[in-house]
C-alpha cells in the first residue's frame, strides 16, 4: 500500500514471532498449517490499524530504473528448466 507507514512493516517483522510462539506454547494441538495462517491473519490485523491510525501523508512515489534489463541468461533458463525436470523425475520415482 503507497500510504503505508514504515512501522507497519517494523511491527509486522517484531509481532511475527511472538504470536507463533503463543501459539505453539498454548495452543500446540493446532496444526503448523493452521498456525502460521492465523500468524499471518493477526499480522496482517496489525499492520492495517497502523495504517488506518497513522497513514503517510503523500503516497509513496518507488523509483523507476528505466535501464534496469530483465530478461534472463540462458543459463538460468536451462537451470530452471532442469529443476523443474529433475522434481518431475522424483515424482515419477517416489511417487
Amino acid at each position: 500500500m503507497k500510504r503505508a507507514p514504515a512501522s507497519a512493516g517494523v511491527s509486522a517483522l517484531l509481532l511475527t514471532v511472538p504470536v507463533y510462539g503463543l501459539l505453539q506454547w498454548r495452543f500446540s494441538e493446532i496444526a503448523f498449517l493452521n498456525r502460521m495462517a492465523i500468524t499471518f491473519g493477526v499480522v496482517i490485523a496489525a499492520m492495517t490499524i497502523i495504517i488506518l491510525i497513522k497513514p503517510l501523508a503523500e503516497p509513496k512515489v518507488m523509483p523507476k530504473k528505466r535501464d534496469f534489463d530483465m530478461r534472463p541468461t540462458p543459463l538460468v533458463l536451462w537451470l530452471g528448466g532442469a529443476v523443474i525436470a529433475a522434481v518431475i523425475l522424483f515424482y515419477i520415482v517416489f511417487w
